[in-house]
């Protein structure tokens, strides 16, 4: 969580804080507010599964962007192929 001082004023939510609180409501939460007993050894457990799941989603995620630039420039090519055929029907070409 981002480190702020305690001022006067209202508390402002910092970036990293709001981004935290994007990816994972449930864990902002818990870092925000701490339980006061220490963790039991099912909550250990479901610590480290949803670290993997989060681990899992991420790289499900990356692959996804890196195989998109691929797809994307086959749409624009289809667009632009459509967009010379319209011209070409009405007579502009």
């Amino acid at each position: 969580m981002g480190q702020r001082s305690r001022a006067s004023g209202p508390a402002w939510a910092t970036a990293s804080e709001l981004g935290e609180y994007a990816f994972c409501p449930r864990a902002w939460h818990y870092r925000a507010h701490p339980p006061e007993e220490s963790p039991s050894d099912a909550d250990l457990e479901r610590e480290e599964y949803g670290r993997e799941f989060h681990a899992r989603a991420l790289s499900r995620e990356r692959s996804l962007e890196q195989s998109s630039p691929a797809a994307a420039g086959v749409g624009v090519l289809l667009v632009l192929v459509g967009l010379l055929l319209l011209l070409l029907f009405l007579g502009v070409l």
